[in-house]
């Protein structure tokens, strides 16, 4: 399965704008907002460099997990 970059960051920005609610309405400033959200993208980009060096093993580790 290849990675759909596409795809992937429409996904991750809809599920970012409901945490940024969720996050205002539990009472966070933005500036935790903006560093929560800039650490998750960190990771999203990990996770994109994983799979574009090692897609099958990347496939096996998630699919152990469930």
């Amino acid at each position: 399965m290849a990675w759909n970059n596409g795809l992937e960051r429409k996904r991750f920005e809809s599920e970012q704008a409901k945490l940024a609610a969720e996050y205002r309405a539990a009472g966070m400033s933005e500036e935790q907002i903006q560093q929560a959200q800039l650490l998750l993208v960190t990771l999203l980009e990990g996770l994109q460099a994983i799979q574009r060096e090692y897609p099958r093993n990347l496939r096996i580790i998630f699919k152990e997990r469930r």
